[in-house]
């Protein structure tokens, strides 16, 4: 074996041999900054690291999770990265795990994005909710396709505007208005884990499909505006 930049080799030989009496088909490495001591901006020694892993991975003839942690740009960008680029392209997927933001997120709720994958397709998302000591997927299985997140949102969100409506509390489609469709929605006991940001795609996507509508209400001298189920 060739002894990668920062990683001495005892540890990786060590590493492999109990892999292999164990009978591991994958392994979860926490976190990167525990296996690997080079410098992570330098591709060489980058490299050199992952082919180990890579090497390790086709002797336990299984997959191997390395855990590591973005850096500030990595958290600003939304790429998740920290050092080279090669921590991205060196691997076969690479997966971001993040926490929902703004403040109407829900502190238990987090996402997983697909950012690379040779073999599928990229920018897939697994919405997950923290209950019981471990986190449970929002959706169904088949919910990562974008198109079934869509739809979801979209019936919760008329199914929210339909009974509010009944209900004499008018929803608005505007950001500023203090009832802002998507704010008190995401608030709200059915909402079935969906995100301010996702009821807000929801809304301009039913407006564009003429689902839903704004009517005026109330006296014409004061142009009352709000959201209705067209």
């Amino acid at each position: 074996m060739v002894r990668p930049a920062g990683c001495p080799l005892p540890q990786s030989r060590r590493l492999e041999r109990q892999a292999l009496e164990f009978g591991a088909r994958c392994l979860i490495l926490d976190a990167a900054t525990n296996f690997y001591g080079g410098d992570e901006i330098r591709r060489r020694q980058v490299n050199a690291f992952l082919r180990l892993l890579h090497k390790l991975a086709i002797k336990i003839d299984g997959s191997i999770i390395l855990l590591a942690h973005p850096s500030a740009a990595g958290l600003s960008t939304g790429t998740g990265l920290s050092g080279s680029t090669h921590w991205h392209n060196g691997v076969r997927s690479r997966l971001y795990f993040t926490r929902m933001t703004g403040d109407d997120a829900d502190p238990d709720e987090r996402e997983l994005t697909r950012l690379k994958a040779n073999y599928a397709g990229t920018g897939d998302v697994l919405r997950l909710h923290w209950q019981k000591g471990g986190f449970i997927a929002i959706d169904e299985p088949a919910g990562i396709d974008r198109a079934a997140l869509s739809a979801k949102a979209d019936r919760v969100f008329v199914s929210l505007l339909t009974s509010t409506y009944a209900n004499g509390a008018w929803a608005s489609a505007s950001p500023s208005a203090r009832n802002y469709a998507p704010t008190a929605f995401a608030k709200h006991p059915d909402r079935e884990h969906i995100a301010k940001a996702h009821f807000e795609t929801a809304m301009h996507r039913l407006l564009r499909a003429d689902r839903i509508k704004v009517e005026t209400y109330g006296p014409p001298s004061q142009n009352k505006r709000r959201l209705a189920v067209a």
